[in-house]
């Protein structure tokens, strides 16, 4: 096995201990949700190692079926790289780090009565930074993000729940959780 096909299996088991996401739950309307999560964030510029990040969701459920949410994360580990010539010596070492805010609107089509599929889009404010021993370098973008999810309704206000999502063409976001709904 080797050193990426770990790094993501360490990033799925962390994620799915220790996130949370919003999900949904019984009740008629105007429910709300604030939670904190984790994500493994894979990118796929230089061959980067994952990025792990850790942010907070807000949203609000419109119907059953239906919500809208702001998503905001910030890195806080992964992300190296290095580059190497054909005798392995190494020409440049750097990292990436990244802040990301999104507004999405979902749907979540019931599967089951226990589970359900869900897709989501919206647009995300991405600020990716890239530094290194001489300098920083910063990227900001404003773009079209959508995903997919599955998740598992384990009563009416506990749901555990997995999204993956693209913020762009070279990174893609997959979260897991667990979400208690107030209402």
């Amino acid at each position: 096995m080797n050193h990426k096909t770990l790094n993501a299996l360490c990033g799925l088991v962390a994620g799915g201990v220790l996130s949370v996401s919003p999900v949904m739950a019984d009740a008629e309307t105007d429910d709300y949700y604030l939670l904190p999560q984790l994500a493994y964030i894979a990118i796929s510029l230089d061959r980067a190692d994952p990025l792990y990040a850790a942010g907070f969701v807000l949203g609000w459920r419109i119907t059953n079926n239906v919500s809208v949410s702001g998503e905001v994360y910030r890195s806080f580990a992964g992300g190296e790289f290095s580059r190497r010539d054909s005798s392995g010596q190494t020409l440049h070492k750097a990292s990436y780090q990244m802040q990301a805010q999104a507004v999405y609107g979902s749907y979540r089509l019931p599967l089951t009565l226990s589970y359900y599929a869900k897709v989501k889009a919206g647009l995300v404010y991405e600020q990716i930074q890239r530094r290194d021993a001489k300098d920083k370098r910063r990227a900001t973008q404003i773009g079209i993000s959508s995903g997919v999810g599955l998740g598992y309704r384990a009563s009416p206000l506990l749901t555990l729940e997995v999204d993956g999502v693209s913020l762009e063409s070279s990174i893609v976001m997959l979260s897991f959780g667990c979400h208690y709904q107030w209402q």
